[in-house]
């Protein structure tokens, strides 16, 4: 049993777009040291924007970051070291931009047939893993781009099949 706090709304914001995937980030400001809270929102059209987020309020201004050119934006994750953001979309493709500055491209990751449900940076953030409509999980170098594994996930009926035909074996054994 674990208590429960009442929450409550800090603040709500009105966004033109509708936000696919959102994630909260550390931006460096310039000319100073500290590093300022901040909401990253992929949005509906695929761009990404980032917003100032404090305990007071949630920005009503926003800084592009970057685009998918006419693709859908639907997944976000930053490596661990904050220095660089992978966003997947609907046109089969995960773009690593170096963050926060994300005009440079590190490298795209091409290789699935269909749209990009997830995306994350694992491994310490060397390798990303990303998974997609069409059924695959893959394994990629974060640094060259390039993809090392690539796995097609069984549909959940094969599943319930595989796992049925296993047990009336079974059975049928121990009659």
């Amino acid at each position: 049993h674990y208590p429960l706090r009442r929450q409550r709304q800090m603040c709500i914001r009105d966004r033109p777009k509708k936000a696919f995937s959102l994630l909260f980030a550390k931006l460096e400001i310039p000319g100073e040291e500290q590093k300022e809270d901040a909401i990253l929102v992929n949005d509906k059209v695929g761009d990404v924007r980032a917003y100032r987020a404090t305990a007071e309020f949630l920005s009503t201004s926003s800084a592009f970051l970057l685009g998918h050119t006419a693709s859908v934006g639907t997944c976000l994750d930053l490596s661990p070291d904050g220095t660089c953001l992978a966003s997947g979309d609907r046109d089969e493709k995960v773009r690593l931009s170096k963050f926060p500055c994300t005009l440079v491209i590190n490298a795209y990751l091409t290789g699935h047939d269909n749209f990009i449900s997830s995306v994350t940076f694992i491994q310490r953030g060397t390798a990303v893993l990303t998974g997609s409509g069409d059924g695959t999980l893959a394994l990629w170098d974060a640094q060259s781009g390039a993809e090392t594994v690539k796995s097609v996930l069984p549909s959940p009926l094969e599943s319930r099949d595989d796992t049925k035909e296993e047990n009336v074996g079974k059975e049928e054994r121990n009659n």
